[in-house]
């Protein structure tokens, strides 16, 4: 009784301490082309194996939205597994460890590499699932390894040890396509330097990210049949189905949420200019 009053507190200060309420986001469903509560879009992802919550790292309305959906959702259908970006496969053990209340917290962020805006935007999601006895899957590949492909491409992966390898998805897909377009096209804007061999070792430190999450998630969907799992990513490794989606494959029926943002004081509409195919629902924000 005492750890939940002590989630309920965090996740209220959480909210208020941004004032956050109903009237700062609006979620579209493209596949109706109806507005719809975060309750309703609760329920109707519920027929996902696989939702994929595509975030905003440094977002906090979307780190809010994020554990109000996660409640919305629970409270249809217990059955669930949080999978999360921001925990590598090497730090599984000591995730399994906090949850089960083997380790301190302290133990915990000192081991798990923790992000920085840990305590802030994803504490609230761990303690839930702490206090609702919820599996969370470590999804991500260690981070130095996928800064190793980053400095010297996939063919350093040759090189990991046999217990590295399992920490890494058995394939690596960095094909042509239309991920490899949208990936090339974003950087190669953001840096006129970003172009060539970096590029190319750029997207195979992303592609690794995806095929690791993607295992990951469908290896514990093949011995948890009867779980739906949501995953905490960025947006970009989901949106249009691309990324850690489409390497999920078309037999694991997936979900995707993504966000718009909107000038400052701008409505909280979808406008013709906006593509539709990014997600099944899109959440309409404004920025900072």
């Amino acid at each position: 009784m005492k750890r939940l009053f002590s989630l309920f507190v965090l996740i209220v200060v959480v909210g208020a301490l941004f004032g956050f309420s109903t009237k700062d986001y609006k979620i579209y469903n493209t596949k109706t082309n109806k507005y719809v509560k975060l309750s309703q879009m609760a329920k109707e992802s519920q027929k996902a194996d696989v939702v994929f919550f595509g975030e905003l790292h440094d977002n906090a309305l979307l780190h809010w939205l994020e554990i109000e959906y996660l409640k919305a959702y629970y409270k249809i259908n217990k059955d669930i597994t949080i999978s999360m970006e921001m925990f590598e496969r090497d730090t599984q053990s000591f995730v399994n460890e906090y949850l089960s209340d083997e380790i301190s917290e302290e133990e915990f962020l000192q081991n798990s590499r923790a992000w920085g805006n840990y305590l802030t935007d994803y504490k609230p999601i761990i303690e839930f699932a702490k206090e609702k006895n919820l599996h969370v899957i470590a999804a991500n590949v260690p981070r130095y390894i996928a800064a190793l492909v980053n400095k010297n491409g996939l063919i350093v992966l040759d090189s990991l040890s046999a217990q590295e390898k399992k920490w890494v998805a058995k394939s690596v897909n960095t094909d042509d396509g239309h991920y490899k377009d949208k990936f090339y096209s974003l950087m190669g804007d953001n840096s006129p330097m970003m172009h060539g061999d970096f590029l190319d070792r750029l997207f195979a430190a992303q592609c690794v990210k995806d095929n690791t999450m993607a295992e990951s998630i469908r290896d514990y969907l093949s011995d948890n049949s009867q779980q739906r799992i949501i995953h905490y990513n960025g947006d970009f490794h989901s949106q249009s189905h691309l990324g850690t989606v489409e390497r999920l494959g078309t037999n694991i029926k997936s979900l995707v949420i993504s966000t718009v943002i909107k000038n400052k004081g701008e409505k909280l509409i979808i406008s013709p200019d906006v593509d539709l195919s990014i997600a099944d629902y899109i959440i309409i924000i404004n920025q900072n």
